[in-house]
């Protein structure tokens, strides 16, 4: 975003787009859209074309706008015909100096995810819309029929007032259930459960169809459990997370694991690692450094301790005071960004020493040692090496 011009700031978010798009799928994730948007919600790049620059999210979705408004992420369905969407979205305001400058967003689409549902309760299953221009259906399983019908319909109006309602139906019963935590029009979750589970109502009276009832509310609750646990408790894990890093919890970090949003959150560990100014921490269970060609890079380079060897650069490390240790750790670890070309303005130095101070305590633990760090220029990268001190 810091871009000169308009077509350079598009590029430069397509690559971005792409290249997390390409990750998180060699991470096992695999969202259909990444894109950023700017701070009035119109797209600056997407991942594999260049064809959305331009558009106007935040007219469309009014979950987007809020979030640029207020500074809040969230997740929303993203379901227009015209402009040919269909997914689940969550989003993440992007922030330079407090100020609200644009937002992240990664989609999935409804079909896929609907399907994965389906399969698990063996049912059909849709995603149904109530809006003021009447009753559509944004997604189904791959089994499920493709448009709304009067049984829906009658579903859905009950659910809108008790939350969960089923009606009969002549080849089996229909379930509903309102899902919370969609901005915008109410959604519900559409159970379609066959004939066959009723068979012989005319021979029985109502106990099969009252059976039938029970087995469709067993289904929309299981149906629900399972989108809520897989999606909506990890997205949850990530908005709490992300405010309590806006409240000033700068060494927060997720660590989620999920086979979809868990390199998301891990992409976003790693951008408020770059964000703050710190590298993250890159030594093993004894401090060493994890990458082969990093150690042996940062050891055939003098860096900064003019040939030191270990021992000597331990021993000054342990005799500097706190105060000047972490002043001329952060004057060395800015002016070797600054030697690569890189960006520091937005790295304070607060900030700065509240990471070095956490990550000398994990290490610590690691080791069972003391440790300071040292800055090591290696290659086209500034590394933060540990150096035991006790």
């Amino acid at each position: 975003m810091g871009k000169a011009s308009p077509d350079a700031r598009a590029d430069a978010a397509t690559a971005a787009a792409d290249a997390t798009s390409s990750a998180a799928k060699g991470a096992g994730l695999a969202p259909s859209i990444v894109l950023l948007t700017n701070e009035k919600g119109r797209v600056i790049g997407r991942n594999g074309t260049t064809g959305a620059r331009g558009d106007d999210l935040s007219a469309l979705y009014p979950g987007l706008k809020d979030a640029l408004a207020n500074g809040r992420s969230g997740t929303e369905i993203w379901a227009n015909a015209s402009h040919g969407d269909q997914f689940l979205v969550s989003y993440v305001p992007l922030r330079e100096g407090g100020r609200v400058v644009g937002a992240l967003a990664a989609g999935f689409t409804l079909n896929d995810e609907l399907s994965a549902v389906g399969n698990a309760v063996n049912h059909p299953v849709k995603l149904i819309r109530s809006s003021a221009s009447g009753v559509d259906v944004l997604a189904s399983s791959a089994n499920a029929q493709k448009s709304a019908e009067a049984n829906d319909k009658a579903a859905l109006d009950g659910a809108l007032t008790s939350g969960v309602s089923s009606v009969a139906a002549s080849d089996g019963i229909v379930a509903a259930s309102i899902l919370e935590g969609f901005r915008g029009d109410r959604v519900a979750l559409i159970v379609q459960a066959p004939g066959s589970l009723i068979a012989g109502a005319a021979l029985f009276g109502l106990w099969p169809i009252l059976g039938a009832v029970l087995i469709g509310l067993v289904l929309v609750a299981v149906a629900g459990w399972l989108l809520s646990d897989y999606i909506d408790r990890p997205i949850a894990t990530i908005e709490e997370g992300l405010l309590a890093i806006i409240n000033g919890q700068t060494d927060r970090r997720f660590g989620l694991e999920h086979p979809e949003l868990g390199a998301i959150a891990s992409r976003i560990d790693q951008l408020l690692n770059q964000l703050l100014g710190v590298e993250e921490d890159n030594t093993d269970e004894e401090g060493r450094i994890k990458s082969s060609t990093a150690s042996s890079s940062a050891a055939s380079s003098s860096g900064d301790d003019g040939g030191e060897d270990e021992s000597a650069v331990a021993q000054r490390l342990a005799g500097e005071p706190a105060a000047a240790y972490y002043a001329r750790l952060f004057q060395e670890y800015i002016a070797a960004k600054k030697s690569l070309g890189e960006a520091t303005d937005h790295i304070t130095a607060a900030a700065f020493e509240g990471k070095i101070k956490q990550m000398e305590q994990d290490t610590a633990q690691k080791m069972g040692k003391p440790v300071r760090y040292r800055v090591q220029a290696a290659g086209k990268e500034v590394k933060l090496l540990a150096v035991t001190v006790g």
